[in-house]
């Protein structure tokens, strides 16, 4: 049996080494990628690598998450988390599954727990542009799963988390 393939976007992130360990410990086969590897906010580079890997799976790890420099340089921050995101759905076709890291940012913090069913209202530039890279994937795919995360834990020797 074909042991499946999970492209994972990157990849030298704190949550990153969560996610592939768990998929090689089942047994997947796992392209880990970073920025050096792969920009996601090229769509070429994005084509070239899912293309030549062929993976089953992505799962976007991808993105521009120090809130201060997003909203320093909202240009960037669009171009990595939105146009990456727009890049990574539309590589996904309709053959693979995608998994999109999102926000919980995309809410203003006015209520105490919510739904996939609450209307984002994002403050600040990371939560918008995370949002905008949401919407791409909703409007470019039929099956996804968009994963809004607020907070992590862990992070071991590479950074701290609550």
């Amino acid at each position: 049996m074909k042991r499946k393939k999970v492209l994972v976007t990157g990849a030298d992130g704190v949550f990153a080494k969560y996610v592939i360990d768990h998929f090689k410990k089942n047994n997947y086969n796992v392209i880990p990628t970073n920025k050096s590897l792969v920009d996601v906010s090229k769509k070429e580079n994005v084509l070239k690598i899912v293309n030549s890997e062929n993976p089953d799976i992505i799962i976007h790890l991808a993105a521009l998450t120090n809130v201060d420099e997003c909203e320093k340089n909202p240009t960037k921050a669009r171009r990595v988390n939105a146009l990456g995101t727009r890049n990574i759905a539309a590589a996904c076709g309709p053959m693979r599954t995608l998994i999109y890291i999102s926000t919980s940012a995309v809410f203003d913090g006015n209520k105490k727990g919510y739904s996939e069913l609450d209307q984002p209202a994002p403050l600040n530039i990371y939560g918008k542009t995370k949002l905008e890279g949401e919407e791409f994937v909703k409007s470019t795919l039929k099956e996804y799963y968009i994963v809004r995360a607020g907070w992590l834990i862990g992070g071991g020797e590479k950074e701290k988390k609550f």
